[in-house]
């Protein structure tokens, strides 16, 4: 998720953060994370975060691609 540090508008708000963690979701915020990457090679499904320390653990997982 796209967040810039201490912005104005108070974004992502926070029932729709709230929202996405209910789900199980691992978000993986720019402000937090630093850049987010993602590879994809046909197989694998590859996700880095520059500060991978962010709080996340899929910030360095490697799956394998949907079919």
């Amino acid at each position: 998720m796209s967040v810039g540090a201490d912005n104005r508008y108070h974004l992502p708000a926070p029932e729709v953060e709230a929202r996405y963690l209910a789900r199980g979701t691992c978000l993986l915020r720019t402000d937090r994370c630093g850049a987010v990457t993602v590879e994809i090679d046909g197989r694998q499904l590859r996700v880095h975060a520059m500060r991978p320390s962010c709080g996340c653990p899929a910030a360095t997982a490697e799956r394998a691609a949907a079919p």
